[in-house]
């Protein structure tokens, strides 16, 4: 009966080590809770999603071809990612923009400001006394 305990009790004690050591290795490959601030940081991505492309287009309608700008608008992509996409696309953006700006003249040609902007002036006489 006294083998049996002593065969127990170091059966647990080896269990119990053996926990701890897995635990231990464990910890270095267990993401942190905290967020680091890598993480914090936007990604910077390569690809570029719909959406980036056309506040990419906006962008560079608004801010021409000052990467560093358009970068600081897109928050998940570098200056020179922006400068790579721009060459890649130069014609397509170039056209969309062209386009654009076409459309907003015509419209600003057509709009009546002086219709919009006049103020009327009241008939009515008010007699202060």
């Amino acid at each position: 009966m006294l083998a049996r305990g002593n065969c127990v009790r170091l059966e647990h004690t080896l269990r119990i080590q053996f926990e701890k050591e897995l635990n231990e290795h464990l910890e270095r490959y267990r993401i942190n809770r905290v967020p680091s601030a890598a993480s914090s940081r936007p990604r910077r991505s390569p690809s570029w999603s719909y959406k980036e492309k056309w506040q990419a287009l906006f962008a560079f309608q608004r801010y021409g071809k000052d990467f560093d700008a358009v970068a600081e608008v897109l928050e998940s992509k570098t200056s020179d990612m922006v400068k790579a996409f721009y060459y890649e696309m130069q014609e397509q953006i170039d056209d969309m923009i062209s386009k654009t700006n076409d459309y907003y003249r015509k419209l600003a040609d057509t709009y009546d400001f002086k219709r919009e902007t006049e103020v009327s002036a009241s008939n009515e006489v008010i007699d202060i006394d």
